[in-house]
């Protein structure tokens, strides 16, 4: 799946379609537009970029070829799973707000994509009914750190050791304590971010980058864990 190679795809990507009026209010009035439409246009403004991340994604995972089996935890209004399923893989995204998923679903309506969505909290419950060799790959970008704040890190670093048991290759994007904002999350992270998977075994991690969000002038990391 290399991104030289997904040039030379038919990507929907490369010929967006423009957004109906419903989904354009669904956008503004129902969800927080913090992704880019996949595959849509004449929705301006998202909260945060994602191509930049999704492309150094896409380089990451190049080794498994395009018809890898993903899932998006934490999935937002679908950019990622919709990244991937444009260039070949089976992709479902599972996001923990019904609206997020109501708009991911209307923009697959758009754009033609074939991607699963859920509406389900990544938790120990929806990560212990995972099946080994489900899927390849999950994602958790900017995701943890919420969970951090509502279950403590024990409950975190059990869930990503849980999650890397059951899918081989794990891809986080972490918020981190020295970030320049004022939320409660901040206070509940580790002085070490890699202290998420200290109940992991066995594992190789490899820094994929730093990436700037909406919320300061801070960079997030992005790791690739592999069991």
């Amino acid at each position: 799946m290399s991104h030289i190679a997904s040039r030379s795809l038919n990507l929907v990507e490369e010929s967006p379609v423009p957004a109906p009026p419903e989904l354009i209010e669904q956008c503004f009035n129902r969800v927080e537009y913090y992704q880019p439409l996949y595959g849509v246009t004449g929705v301006e403004g998202p909260l945060r970029s994602c191509r930049d991340r999704a492309v150094v994604i896409e380089m990451a995972l190049d080794s498994l070829g395009r018809r890898l089996s993903l899932v998006d935890f934490g999935s937002s209004l679908g950019y990622f799973p919709f990244f991937f399923a444009d260039r070949g893989a089976q992709t479902t995204g599972v996001d923990i707000n019904p609206e997020n998923t109501a708009v991911a679903l209307a923009t697959q309506r758009v754009n033609g994509l074939s991607a699963t969505f859920k509406t389900a909290p990544l938790d120990l419950t929806t990560v212990s009914a995972i099946s080994p060799g489900e899927y390849d790959v999950a994602l958790a970008l900017s995701v943890l750190h919420h969970i951090t704040l509502r279950r403590g890190m024990d409950y975190v670093t059990q869930l990503v050791a849980e999650l890397i048991a059951r899918i081989p290759t794990l891809i986080v994007e972490l918020a981190h304590r020295d970030e320049d904002v004022n939320f409660a999350w901040r206070a509940s992270l580790p002085v070490d971010p890699l202290e998420i998977f200290s109940a992991c075994l066995d594992i190789q991690i490899q820094h994929l980058g730093n990436f700037s969000s909406h919320l300061s002038s801070s960079v997030r990391p992005m790791y690739l864990i592999k069991r």
